[in-house]
């Protein structure tokens, strides 16, 4: 165990030798506090609408991928309707955002994970229930 702690800190130490020798031999500086953060801020409102976007992904997958959406809608009652009024809210700022940012393909993202909801009716008590797809008539 103490062999692999050392041979660990030691591959440590010569992974960042060897990164500020090549930052050295093809002249970059190695990164500045400063810059660091800098760079860090600038990738923050990425990875947040990645962060968005993959919550907002998940929480239609786990009710239309689940065994019977109509089931969960039941087992939700009558916060159906506002955990849907929230989500179609939350979408609306995402989308937003999304298109003051010219984001295509985030907002391609978000119209595709909206067009995973199947028609629903909102009824006046809070519940929600899908919309009986019809069966087409023979011919």
């Amino acid at each position: 165990m103490k062999k692999h702690l050392i041979l660990a800190a030691l591959l440590a130490a010569l992974t960042v030798t060897a990164t500020l020798s090549a930052q050295t031999l093809i002249g970059v500086s190695p990164e500045t506090p400063a810059e660091r953060t800098a760079r860090e801020l600038l990738a923050a409102p990425t990875q947040t609408r990645d962060v968005l976007l993959n919550q907002i992904d998940d929480a239609s997958l786990r009710l239309w991928n689940s065994p019977d959406p109509s089931a969960v809608l039941v087992a939700l009652g009558p916060n159906a309707a506002a955990l849907f009024a929230d989500n179609a809210d939350f979408g609306a700022l995402v989308a937003q955002f999304l298109a003051a940012k010219n984001d295509a393909a985030g907002l391609a993202r978000l119209q595709a994970i909206a067009a995973r909801t199947p028609p629903v009716t909102i009824h006046g008590n809070g519940t929600v229930t899908i919309n009986p797809t019809p069966t087409p008539e023979p011919e």
